[in-house]
């Protein structure tokens, strides 16, 4: 059995003890990618303390008009952030709908790691708080 070559590992978030280790479950390799890009994408401005840069700002967008120039800068935005800090992420295409009925956007992102060459898919609903 041939062991890959890197292997990705993050902590779970929702850091609920495992009751047999008692240790905090951990996620990897494309989980560990999914979780990271999904917290990428859902990050607004000065959100993160000392990284201003670090941010997508789809909260933003999705209070502009609904059209075809609010998807394009939704791709871009989506497509920016994941390049610039998910260096282990890939990303292959980024599409996104509009759902004017409930007022969010559909955001499928579609990537696959440095050193594999499966492609995943990552699908986030982006909707409005108030």
């Amino acid at each position: 059995m041939r062991e890959k070559k890197y292997k990705y590992s993050d902590v779970d978030l929702s850091l609920v003890r495992n009751p047999i280790t008692n240790d905090v479950p951990r996620k990897t390799d494309y989980e560990a990618v999914k979780r990271s890009i999904r917290n990428l994408v859902l990050t607004n401005k000065y959100e993160r303390p000392f990284q201003p840069t670090l941010f997508c700002g789809i909260s933003d967008q999705l209070f502009e008009l609904a059209g075809p120039f609010a998807v394009l800068e939704t791709k871009d935005r989506i497509k920016q952030v994941i390049e610039d800090f998910e260096p282990r992420a890939i990303v292959q295409d980024v599409r996104v709908a509009i759902l004017a009925n409930t007022n969010t956007m559909q955001a499928t992102i579609i990537f696959r790691l440095e050193n594999d060459d499966r492609i995943e898919t990552l699908n986030l609903a982006l909707e409005r708080l108030r």
